[in-house]
């Protein structure tokens, strides 16, 4: 008798080729046979076209942080430099908890009042200037 092991059809969720995923059980992505939302690409087209398409995740990812840096540029003007500090303290303690542990909902709620606490504060003094 001869036995094979292998992984259980229904057992697998998603196969990748190099980076990018080219099956997808639950969003129903087929880029190996092209069926379903594959669009018709089968993976002869992800092999060949590969180089092009991590160029284009990467500009992606470049795009994508360059938004955030933008984003937090604003952040630190609106709050000022000792509130920006708090703010980003408060963000590692929780994403640090988060890595470790489940985040309970009354964290969260806590990180959102005292985050909307900070901006409050940097907001007072503006107020303050324009004579409200």
């Amino acid at each position: 008798e001869m036995f094979v092991f292998a992984i259980p059809e229904h057992r697998i969720m998603s196969i990748k080729y190099k980076e990018r995923i080219v099956w997808d059980k639950e969003s129903r992505l087929d880029c190996v046979f092209g069926s379903m939302n594959g669009n018709g690409e089968t993976i002869y087209e992800v092999v060949e076209t590969y180089e092009q398409w991590k160029e284009e995740e990467e500009e992606k990812k470049r795009a994508k942080i360059m938004k955030q840096k933008e984003l937090t540029d604003q952040i630190r003007v609106l709050l000022g430099e000792e509130l920006f500090s708090s703010l980003k303290d408060m963000s590692k303690n929780i994403q640090e908890k988060s890595a470790v542990s489940t985040i309970s909902n009354q964290d969260i709620i806590t990180y959102v009042n005292v985050a909307l606490g900070l901006f409050r504060k940097a907001d007072m003094p503006m107020k303050q200037d324009m004579g409200s």
